[in-house]
């Protein structure tokens, strides 16, 4: 089970969740492909797991195969960015929003490795809103399905409540401006960003934009949504 982007996560909720899958002895890997922090403990770790598997082979006389991985996850988490970051290379699609991956791909790394790239995927049925829109603003989910003004909205709320004092200083705001709306704080933004049509009125679709691209890049704080147990 790997988590990453871990570079986006609040840590101390990461170290949470690592103490809780060491406990239920769930193999676990946080890392930032991005950044390849502990990229190089992943495929040790998947060697480990076949071990036992391979000295059955081994003790039958057959030569165990090649390491197979198939990768597999929600939409927007990373996994050809991983892939790139193992083989050194472009070996598969990257972008900014979900779908880039549209087709199954095996990639060789080295002589004893493959790796099959697949399209994210996503349960059949979201269960609740909440999920839905955490998903959503996360990038799993495209924005034109839920819309950028409700997705900005959302997260707005989210940053007042989680991060308010790095929301209030990335976006120059004050103490006085947390109190007002989502749609006011966001006019705000606007405004301290430059995000105003001629005549000054709001660039909607822009700010909206604007907001939800500085969260996913990190740039606003690191942010964890959910906890052990919960």
């Amino acid at each position: 089970l790997i988590f990453n982007k871990t570079d986006l996560a609040d840590q101390e909720v990461t170290n949470l969740w690592h103490e809780s899958y060491q406990t239920q002895n769930i193999p676990f890997l946080f890392l930032d492909s991005k950044n390849k922090t502990h990229l190089q403990k992943l495929l040790p770790l998947s060697r480990n797991i076949m071990k036992q598997k391979w000295s059955s082979f081994h003790r039958r006389g057959i030569r165990p195969p090649s390491l197979k991985l198939l990768v597999c996850g929600i939409p927007n988490v990373g996994k050809s960015s991983l892939i790139n970051s193992l083989s050194g290379r472009k070996a598969a699609d990257t972008g900014p929003t979900p779908g880039v991956t549209k087709h199954q791909n095996w990639i060789k790394l080295g002589n004893d490795v493959e790796l099959l790239d697949t399209p994210g995927i996503l349960w059949p049925k979201i269960k609740d809103q909440e999920t839905g829109l955490r998903l959503a603003i996360t990038g799993a989910i495209k924005d034109s399905i839920v819309g950028t003004f409700q997705l900005s909205i959302y997260l707005i709320e989210i940053l007042k409540q989680k991060l308010p004092d790095k929301f209030e200083k990335f976006y120059q705001l004050t103490k006085e401006d947390l109190d007002l709306f989502p749609e006011d704080i966001l006019q705000k933004i606007a405004e301290n960003r430059g995000c105003l049509k001629k005549g000054g009125t709001l660039d909607q679709p822009r700010v909206e934009s604007l907001v939800l691209r500085d969260f996913r890049q990190g740039r606003i704080g690191r942010l964890s949504f959910d906890y052990p147990n919960c």
